[in-house]
């Protein structure tokens, strides 16, 4: 099946904060700015400009088996979500409701044991956030650098629709897939689940199980570049 080319757009973030936050069951990376200074995605299986709303992590009680999502049958040490909106309903909570209202950028790490210098200025400050509903700020070039070098690592992408992995489960999200994994080191991996519940019970695992895929389409595709700076 044919798609046109999916762009990724950095947006115009420089010199802008993110918060980096404990919501008692993963960790976010919100961008408050304008919506239309935000990164954004556009083209391949979207129709409209879709706009970076949050990033949040997804990990197990083992290292190798933290992922929401199989490649091929392997699991991954942690999944990422980049969730975007339909810039056409104007707000987050608007295209939340809305059957073509988000998509999910997919990214999936595995753990070594060499630290991911890219990840530091996130995984350094897990410390600050253990516990539950507490937030620190960091510079959004450096909350997302890493991002770079998954898009690097990545020729072609799936997609699919699909519904969102936590509640409300509502079925409006396309996914689109990073197949080849970012790595982290397992003291790295070790630091999220050391954050802390609202019941101050360590979040040992926050990945929801594999779901049937009920005979939804997945498309492989090829063809992404990056607007506003290289990859790297």
């Amino acid at each position: 099946m044919y798609l046109p080319t999916l762009e990724i757009v950095k947006g115009n973030t420089d010199g802008v904060q993110a918060k980096f936050y404990n919501s008692g069951h993963t960790v976010y990376v919100y961008i408050r700015e304008e919506a239309d200074l935000r990164p954004y995605l556009i083209g391949g299986p979207l129709k409209t400009k879709y706009i970076f709303e949050q990033m949040h992590f997804h990990w197990g009680s083992e290292d190798f088996w933290g992922s929401e999502h199989f490649i091929d049958g392997e699991s991954f040490a942690v999944e990422i979500h980049a969730v975007h909106f339909n810039s056409k309903y104007n707000t987050f909570e608007n295209a939340s409701t809305q059957p073509d209202g988000l998509t999910v950028l997919t990214i999936f790490a595995e753990a070594i044991n060499t630290d991911n210098d890219l990840l530091k200025p996130l995984c350094d400050l897990l410390p600050n956030v253990t516990k539950a509903n507490t937030l620190v700020k960091l510079l959004v070039k450096d909350a997302l650098q890493w991002i770079g070098s998954a898009l690097d690592k990545n020729q072609l992408y799936y997609c699919y629709p699909g519904s969102l992995t936590t509640e409300p489960y509502s079925e409006n999200v396309v996914f689109i897939l990073l197949p080849e994994a970012i790595t982290m080191s397992h003291n790295q991996l070790s630091e999220f689940r050391r954050i802390r519940s609202k019941s101050d019970q360590a979040v040992k695992e926050n990945k929801r199980q594999l779901q049937p895929l009920h005979k939804r389409p997945i498309v492989r595709a090829t063809g992404m570049r990056v607007i506003g700076g290289s990859r790297s």
